[in-house]
């Protein structure tokens, strides 16, 4: 799975990701506490910890073991339940109903053509139960800008991190090369590297408004 490879460097990659904002925005128009989410495309849970402790029930769903293993960590630590489920969105397949689903981040945009969008609509709508809401963003214009030949860095005693992107037509290429402190040696840090290569598609938010199945 490509996002082992980087799971130990995940949130220094993410930390810019509106997490806070995709949190007020949830609080803001649903009452939590009453209600059952799922987080699809959950990474290592930071978000999913924030509504695990305020839903009824929670789940965090990813297709990497290792990002749900270091989720799993962040509720412990937090005193949230949440259950962890490795799946792909386009075959979601969740143990009970839920009354909202949230795909963050640019989870969409990782769907790479109309099949596998329409696939993934069609999942969690079965997912839902009836009047459940599909909560998502996806990639718009002033994001795409930031990402045409976009570079990053971070550098720590913990983790080396740099990020570039690239925008070719409908596609985004992130090339990530990254170096993570795991362990000491004779009194020197040891480093795991990685190198990946993610591409994901930018497309219209029209396309996402097509009459996809109903919840339930």
């Amino acid at each position: 799975m490509l996002y082992d490879a980087f799971a130990d460097v995940y949130d220094a990659l993410m930390a810019d990701a509106p997490y806070a904002e995709w949190q007020a925005f949830l609080e803001d128009r649903y009452s939590l506490h009453s209600i059952d989410i799922a987080d699809i495309g959950c990474g290592t849970g930071v978000l999913t910890v924030e509504l695990g402790r305020q839903a009824r029930w929670c789940i965090g769903i990813d297709q990497s073991e290792a990002m749900l293993s270091i989720a799993q960590e962040r509720a412990m630590a937090a005193g949230a339940r949440i259950v962890w489920l490795t799946q792909d969105i386009r075959d979601l397949r969740l143990p009970r109903p839920v009354d909202l689903a949230v795909a963050s981040c640019d989870v969409l945009n990782y769907l790479t053509c109309e099949e596998d969008l329409r696939r993934a609509f069609h999942a969690v709508a079965n997912a839902l139960r009836r009047g459940g809401v599909f909560a998502f963003d996806v990639i718009g214009p002033a994001r795409l800008h930031v990402l045409q030949h976009g570079y990053w860095h971070q550098v720590d005693d913990d983790v080396a991190l740099l990020h570039e992107t690239d925008v070719q037509g409908e596609w985004i290429l992130h090339e990530v090369v990254a170096f993570a402190r795991v362990r000491e040696a004779v009194g020197e840090p040891l480093y795991r590297g990685s190198k990946s290569v993610i591409a994901n598609v930018t497309f219209p938010f029209r396309r996402c408004k097509r009459p996809w199945p109903q919840p339930g």
